[in-house]
């Protein structure tokens, strides 16, 4: 069961794709518990001084930063972001193996102009 803070979500459901890629991260880590994105992301924040709005244009140091907090269970934790970022953005039949070619499709979907199809 997925578990995410409610006001943590719900300002930013109507904000830019960032925010919605961001919503799908949350998700993601919150699959393996209640309070795991928020540590995630404090760690982010105060260890590699990225903010959580910043990983979608630098996903690599966002996975190098998962592997600093989870070593070898970092691949599961990718693996998990991963399906729920390709569950929300629809793009599972594409394959994307990593975070990064979950975030480059997106914005390859984006300056095509196709439909960004989010959340």
């Amino acid at each position: 069961m997925s578990y995410v803070r409610a006001d943590s979500i719900s300002s930013r459901q109507t904000g830019s794709s960032t925010d919605r890629l961001i919503q799908a991260v949350e998700r993601g880590l919150s699959s393996f518990g209640r309070n795991v994105s928020e540590i995630v992301f404090y760690n982010l924040e105060k260890r590699f001084l990225v903010d959580r709005n910043k990983i979608v244009d630098d996903p690599e140091l966002f996975v190098k930063a998962l592997h600093a907090m989870f070593g070898s269970g970092a691949a599961i934790v990718e693996r998990m972001i991963v399906k729920f970022v390709c569950e929300g953005l629809e793009i599972m039949s594409l394959h994307p193996s990593t975070f990064s070619d979950c975030i480059e499709i997106v914005k390859n979907r984006q300056r095509a102009g196709g439909p960004p199809r989010w959340l």
